[in-house]
């Protein structure tokens, strides 16, 4: 599990970060993600839940400098414990970055990257 510790947030809303996400996980053949919506009964879920061909995906997603809180972190390891690749992240280059240290592609040239619209 990675996960982003440095203390001020800067550059994109984070919302831009999860939709950016979002639309690139969607455009790729054999995926599927949604941005999850928070409430009192899913405190501290993942951002972003997304599969792509098999592979479960968890993301928490936060503002470049942004820190996940404790919560959100014990949610993260909760999902990489069970086998999904999860993570603290800041953009689509660390999601690939995710998913290359766990092992799902041989080369970052056998990750595609949708361009964004």
């Amino acid at each position: 599990m990675w996960g982003s510790s440095m203390a001020k947030a800067s550059g994109p809303l984070e919302i831009t970060i999860v939709r950016d996400i979002v639309k690139r996980f969607r455009a790729l053949p054999d995926s599927y993600a949604r941005k999850t919506h928070g409430s009192a009964y899913s405190r501290g879920w993942p951002d972003v839940i997304a599969c792509y061909r098999g592979r479960m995906f968890a993301l928490e997603v936060k503002r470049p400098g942004g820190k996940a809180s404790l919560l959100q972190l014990r949610e993260v390891q909760r999902w990489h414990d069970a086998g999904a690749i999860a993570g603290v992240v800041t953009s689509w280059d660390e999601v690939r970055k995710l998913a290359l240290a766990d092992g799902l592609f041989l080369s970052a040239e056998d990750w595609p990257v949708p361009p964004p619209e």
